[in-house]
């Protein structure tokens, strides 16, 4: 499953605090996957961790939990349930309130024939699961401005 599905366009989101990331990690065979009838992107987040300014995870979440509820509650049940596959719980919101992140910068790409990738298709029987790094500087050839972005967005919602 990918992080946000807007009709006709998936979307993975990856992110790393590292002052130059030169990659990012893709935790299984099926992220990177087109689905069915759908093109595929990644949006990038270098994120600077701060305790003075920036946005918690918690706020983040509950800012998601909000819009969601004003628009699909199918959405919103979707998005707790993420969360809950990942291990986060309310109960936890207060661990993560100390610490702060700033979005550094964005990059978008679009998953296309020759993007650097790794799907169930490219690797032989037997081998079920996978995890992998993607350089970015490889991802360059593929990178999409923000406003190619939003048009995808735009064009996936007839």
């Amino acid at each position: 499953a990918h992080d946000f599905l807007l009709g006709s366009l998936a979307i993975e989101v990856k992110g790393s605090t590292a002052s130059a990331p030169q990659s990012f990690r893709v935790s299984n065979l099926q992220q990177m996957e087109c689905p069915a009838g759908r093109s595929l992107c990644v949006s990038h987040l270098t994120l600077e961790l701060s305790t003075a300014t920036g946005t918690t995870l918690p706020e983040i979440m509950e800012r998601i939990r909000s819009r969601l509820g004003q628009e699909d509650a199918g959405a919103l049940t979707d998005f707790d349930g993420r969360l809950l596959e990942a291990g986060f719980l309310n109960a936890h919101a207060a661990d993560y309130a100390a610490a702060r992140y700033l979005i550094r910068q964005t990059r978008h790409f679009r998953v296309a024939d020759g993007f650097p990738k790794l799907t169930r298709a490219d690797v032989p029987t037997g081998i079920p699961e996978a995890s992998s790094s993607v350089s970015l500087p490889d991802c360059r050839p593929f990178e999409v401005t923000v406003a190619g972005m939003a048009a995808l967005v735009d064009g996936a919602h007839p």
